[in-house]
């Protein structure tokens, strides 16, 4: 097991991954905005999405556009199932990517390495499951 696949399924010594953290989570609470200047449970939910969808065409040989040539901040479309789906294929997706990537290349795109990337998608979920319980916590 790799760091994405942890951080996105579970077996973390930190606490609840991504996809624990959204189980009984409905539509009407990822929309929910506790904190009226932050983003809801399912922005969050297709931002990390984003991010590991990148990073796996990354490992296939695609750029990663610039920052300034992307939005990685989504409005909600579709349904809520579908947005948790989403995530779980580009988590699967990349996690079966990991071994396919070495670490010492440079992304396509950055002027960083793939350990440097992939460590960070894993360190940017982590990140965002903490948000993602503490919007819980407020709902």
């Amino acid at each position: 097991m790799n760091d994405i696949e942890r951080s996105v399924f579970g077996g973390s010594w930190h606490g609840p991954s991504l996809m624990e953290l959204l189980t009984g989570v409905t539509a009407e609470q990822a929309l929910a905005k506790p904190i009226a200047s932050a983003h809801s449970i399912w922005e969050i939910t297709l931002h990390a999405a984003i991010w590991m969808e990148l990073s796996k065409q990354a490992i296939d040989g695609h750029a990663i556009p610039p920052s300034n040539g992307f939005h990685d901040w989504i409005a909600t479309d579709g349904t809520w199932e579908q947005a948790q789906q989403r995530l779980e294929k580009a988590g699967r997706q990349l996690a079966d990517a990991y071994a396919d990537a070495d670490p010492d290349e440079i992304v396509p795109g950055r002027h960083y390495n793939f350990e440097h990337l992939l460590t960070g998608v894993a360190q940017h979920n982590t990140y965002h499951a903490g948000q993602i319980l503490m919007l819980k916590k407020l709902l």
